[in-house]
C-alpha cells in the first residue's frame, strides 16, 4: 500500500442537530432517546449486543438516529486520537503492560508496568512508569518580555535555558543569543553528574570567570522533572569560598559535600588554576578525593667539589654528589705541591634558575603548558518543597 496522505478528520455529523441522533437501541428498547452526548450514545446493552438487538434480529431495518449515533461516535473518537497524538488517561479503560501509554493529569506521558490496570490513575507507580522523564518545568521563552533575573528558566524547541544576563534581555533568542542564555544539558546527564560528584570545567562565559563582575559564585542549573518527582539542580563553583546561606543549604543536602566542601562551616574545594589527577599512591602523593595538591616540582640539587691530598697522589681529583657529575680535563689534572689539602666545589639548585621559561624562584607555581578555562564546578540537586 502506498503512503496515505494526511488530511484532517472531520466528525460526521457534528452540524446535526440532537434530535437527529439517538442513544444507540433506546427506540428498540421502547424508549426513544434523542442525544449528541458519546457517553450516552454508547450506555446501553444494545450498543454492546451490536445491530441484532437494535433490529429485532434483523426483522427492522436500524433506526437513522442509531446509524447517525454510531458514525458520529467512531469519527469523534477517531479525531480525537489524531489531535492527542497519545490519549489521555480513562477511568474505565484497561490498560497492559508495555503497550499501554497515556497523558497522565500532570502532562506527562505514561506506559503501564502491570496487566488488566484500570483505575489506577497515574501517577500511580505500582502501576504506572513515566515513559519521557522530563516534563515543561518552564515557561516557553517569550520575545516580548524583559528578563531581568539570573537564573530565570525559559524553554525554546524543548531545551531549558538560564538567564545569564539580566541586562537587556528582551527578545533575545536563546537558540542564537548566548550572551543571554546558557542551555542545559540533558537532564539524565546532570542528575548522573550530581550522584557522582563529576568536576565540570568551566566554560568560556562570563559566569564562570572569576576576574568578571558577571562571575556567580553559584547559580540555577534549571528545574527537573522525574515522574512525580520536582528537583532543582545548582552549579556551584569550587573557588574556595565559605559556604552561606541558601549556598550552604544547598551543600547540606549534597551526598557528596564532605569531599567537596569540608569543614562547619563548609568550605569548597579551590579548584581553581587546577588540573585534574587521578587518585594513587604509588610515585606520589594522590590519595584521596577532592583534595586541593598545591604546586610542586622535584629540586635537582647536587656538588662537585676538587681536592688533592699530599698523603695519596699529587694531584686533582673528584668527588660528586646528587645530580652534578665531574667531567675532568688536561687541564683539571694538575700537579699540585701544597703542603695541606686543598680544593675547590661548585653546587646547584634547578630552583636559583634566571633562564626565561625555566623554574620559577618564588616558589609559587610550577607548570606545563596550559589553556586557562573558567572556574571548575559541580552540580547538586534538591528536591523542590512542596
Amino acid at each position: 500500500m502506498a503512503k496515505l496522505p494526511r488530511i484532517r478528520q472531520k466528525i460526521f455529523g457534528d452540524a446535526g442537530g440532537p434530535g437527529q441522533f439517538g442513544q444507540i437501541g433506546s427506540e428498540a428498547a421502547g424508549s426513544p432517546t434523542t442525544t449528541k452526548d458519546l457517553e450516552t450514545i454508547q450506555a446501553l446493552s444494545q450498543y454492546d449486543n451490536g445491530l441484532y438487538a437494535i433490529t429485532a434480529n434483523a426483522a427492522e431495518p436500524p433506526r437513522i438516529q442509531d446509524i447517525n449515533s454510531i458514525y458520529l461516535l467512531s469519527t469523534a473518537q477517531l479525531a480525537y486520537v489524531l489531535q492527542a497524538g497519545i490519549p489521555e488517561y480513562n477511568k474505565d479503560t484497561d490498560y497492559h503492560a508495555r503497550t499501554s501509554m497515556v497523558q497522565g493529569p500532570d502532562g506527562l506521558v505514561y506506559q503501564s508496568v502491570t496487566n488488566d490496570n484500570q483505575g489506577n490513575e497515574p501517577p500511580d507507580s505500582t502501576n504506572w512508569d513515566v515513559w519521557r522523564s522530563t516534563g515543561i518545568v518552564a515557561d516557553a521563552w517569550d520575545p516580548a518580555t524583559s528578563y531581568e533575573i539570573v537564573g530565570e528558566r525559559v524553554m525554546r524547541y524543548g531545551i531549558q535555558f538560564i538567564n545569564i544576563n539580566a541586562t537587556g534581555n528582551t527578545g533575545a533568542d536563546p537558540i542564537t543569543s548566548p550572551d543571554f542564555w546558557y542551555p542545559l544539558p540533558d537532564v539524565a546527564e546532570i542528575l548522573r553528574d550530581h550522584a557522582t560528584g563529576r568536576v565540570r570545567r568551566g566554560e568560556s562565559i562570563p559566569i564562570h570567570d572569576f576576574e568578571d563582575a558577571r562571575y556567580e559564585a553559584f547559580f540555577s542549573y534549571g528545574r527537573h522533572r522525574f515522574g512525580d518527582k520536582l528537583m532543582d539542580a545548582y552549579a556551584v563553583h569550587l573557588d574556595g569560598s565559605t559556604a552561606t546561606g541558601s549556598l550552604a543549604d544547598i551543600l547540606d543536602s549534597w551526598h557528596l559535600a564532605d569531599l567537596w566542601a569540608p569543614g562547619d562551616p563548609r568550605v569548597l574545594v579551590d579548584a581553581r588554576e587546577t588540573v585534574d589527577r587521578s587518585v594513587g599512591s604509588s610515585g606520589g602523593e594522590a590519595e584521596t578525593i577532592g583534595e586541593r595538591q598545591n604546586d610542586q616540582g622535584q629540586q635537582i640539587e647536587g656538588y662537585i667539589t676538587y681536592h688533592h691530598d699530599i698523603g695519596i697522589v699529587n694531584r686533582l681529583t673528584a668527588e660528586e654528589e646528587g645530580a652534578l657529575q665531574p667531567r675532568l680535563t688536561d687541564d683539571l689534572l694538575t700537579t699540585v705541591s701544597e703542603s695541606a689539602t686543598t680544593g675547590a666545589g661548585i653546587e646547584f639548585n634547578s630552583a636559583d634558575s634566571t633562564v626565561a621559561g625555566g623554574s620559577k624562584q618564588d616558589g609559587t607555581e610550577f607548570r606545563g603548558k596550559s589553556v586557562v578555562t573558567g572556574v571548575p564546578y559541580i552540580i547538586v540537586m534538591q528536591p523542590v518543597a512542596s
